[in-house]
């Protein structure tokens, strides 16, 4: 049995993805914490999240009565891994009757009696993978059997489940607040608005490196979601080329370990030691991007950071249908950089475009919509 809330306020129940770890989905995670712990000091927060450990440790003390669960993403590993039919089936059977899961159901109780449910923005549920339909699943079971507030912001849905028409379509009326942050996750989710990034909230000035001395050119070239290493080390060697950069005027960032180290390594024997900004200090001291930069990134945060403050660049899509989409929110949203694919030819770098003028609609934006998911 949990503990009574006391003087406590209600129990909002966060599910994101932080901890895994990856810079984007930590900041987006951080950006909300902040927020509660200013607005909602009071509130019991409960985070579920994949990695619990990792997100306790990465955002201990963002908010005082913070809770770290993955209640939600256990439920969807523990069903059947061959469909997310089945994980669904599985969820709406264990959330009606906490009891076939023994071992969770001290989650499963605060899930049940939270006042808010919120999932925050990131494009961890879609399906590349099947147990993300978990989180739609448990949101739409709140919506019809609890007097929860259901919200979603700055979510990234594609590629849809496309067995799960009839989830999508009875889970848009339940929530209260619904925005995505492309056109293609809007046609999946009825009553979903196209809206800005989650991180905005709060400004993008807590995600970034004050300290001067950064590179005049950075580079985040990632080794997951394709198998192209030897291609896309060539493709980011080639625009380091051309554009006339040699090892002592760029530097490696780490936004995801180790996954962003594997195609250094092939910069490094193509061009020589270099400097490196490693992910504990990335998420300790911020993105090191500014105004005067050129980027090349193939991770879609620092493509939409980068160009906020200013800086030039070049995103690179390194799959179609999902990074694509992300790199195509940031250009809607104001970023004048070109995207390109692994393999194509060199471009000049893109400047910023409106982006740093509409960074204050953007966080005003993103204030206006915390206030209505959390009034």
């Amino acid at each position: 049995m949990l503990r009574a809330r006391g003087r406590r306020g209600r129990r909002t129940y966060l599910i994101g993805v932080a901890g895994h770890p990856n810079f984007g989905d930590e900041a987006i995670t951080r950006g909300w914490l902040r927020w509660l712990a200013k607005h909602r000091p009071r509130d019991e927060v409960w985070l579920d999240v994949p990695n619990p450990a990792g997100a306790a440790a990465l955002l201990h003390g963002e908010h005082p009565h913070l809770v770290v669960v993955d209640t939600v993403h256990r439920l969807g590993l523990d069903a059947d891994p061959t469909s997310a039919g089945s994980v669904v089936a599985h969820v709406d059977q264990v959330l009606t009757e906490p009891w076939r899961a023994p071992r969770w159901l001290a989650g499963i109780e605060a899930l049940r009696s939270a006042d808010v449910v919120h999932l925050v923005g990131g494009g961890f549920v879609n399906a590349q993978r099947p147990h993300p339909a978990s989180v739609l699943a448990a949101m739409s079971w709140m919506g019809e059997h609890t007097p929860a507030r259901l919200a979603i912001s700055g979510a990234g849905l594609t590629p849809g489940f496309t067995e799960l028409p009839e989830l999508y379509a009875t889970l848009g009326p339940r929530l209260e607040v619904a925005t995505v942050r492309d056109p293609e996750s809007a046609l999946l989710l009825p009553t979903a608005e196209v809206g800005a990034d989650d991180v905005w909230l709060g400004g993008v000035e807590q995600h970034l490196d004050q300290r001067a001395g950064t590179a005049d050119v950075m580079v985040i070239a990632q080794g997951d979601g394709h198998d192209r290493l030897d291609e896309l080390a060539s493709t980011v060697g080639d625009l380091l080329d051309a554009w006339g950069v040699g090892a002592d005027d760029f530097a490696v960032v780490e936004a995801n370990p180790p996954v962003d180290g594997h195609v250094r390594a092939a910069l490094e024997e193509r061009f020589g030691d270099h400097r490196f900004h490693s992910f504990g200090e990335v998420v300790t001291h911020g993105l090191p991007a500014r105004r005067g930069q050129r980027w090349i990134t193939t991770r879609y945060h620092p493509h939409l950071l980068a160009a906020a403050v200013g800086a030039s660049g070049v995103a690179i899509s390194v799959s179609d249908g999902y990074y694509d989409v992300k790199h195509r929110a940031v250009t809607a949203a104001g970023s004048g950089w070109p995207v390109i694919g692994i393999g194509d030819a060199p471009v000049d770098a893109g400047d910023a475009g409106d982006l740093p003028g509409r960074a204050g609609e953007h966080a005003a934006g993103l204030a206006r919509l915390a206030a209505r998911i959390h009034a």
